[in-house]
């Protein structure tokens, strides 16, 4: 599933993805990814995280990430 979040602010788009994986009757894998379109949106603060982890939560599920790419959890 493929879609795009608009920044409230600026009117930046970033592309946003969910793949959704079956692993057992009651357990499902979801990997997701948020790509912002522009190449200098480093300094974002976490959007393309908190596009990811609004959604999820939402969802109002029972739910546990993993980052296996990009920027680490930052440190208390």
């Amino acid at each position: 599933y493929q879609g795009t979040h608009t920044t409230r602010v600026m009117r930046y788009i970033d592309d946003v993805g969910f793949a959704v994986y079956n692993t057992s009757s009651t357990i499902s894998t979801v990997q997701a990814f948020s790509k912002s379109r522009l190449n200098f949106a480093f300094c974002d603060a976490g959007q393309n995280f908190k596009n990811i982890i609004g959604f999820v939560k939402g969802l109002n599920l029972k739910f546990v990430h993993e980052i296996v790419m990009g920027c680490p959890n930052p440190q208390n």
